[in-house]
């Protein structure tokens, strides 16, 4: 049964690919659909981007860490 969706993945090879959720508010993830994308592909990086997240910072749901942040942050993150 479907839980949600992912909003934007990123392939990085080799089974490896970035997850990437965009939410108003950091404190409106519902993390359902990124755990259990992170189930079926568990090789990447996980992102969760919000407007209101001035300063990165990383937080451990189930296995995963995901990293919050803005857009700026993240495009950074991404180029690198």
């Amino acid at each position: 049964m479907p839980v949600g969706e992912v909003d934007f993945v990123v392939s990085r090879g080799r089974g490896a690919c970035d997850a990437i959720e965009c939410k108003w508010r950091a404190a409106a993830l519902d993390p359902k659909a990124l755990m259990t994308f992170r189930s079926l592909y568990p090789k990447g990086k996980t992102f969760v981007v919000t407007p209101d997240t001035r300063e990165s910072y990383v937080r451990t749901i189930g296995a995963f860490d995901v990293q919050f942040s803005n857009l700026t942050h993240l495009r950074r993150r991404l180029e690198a």
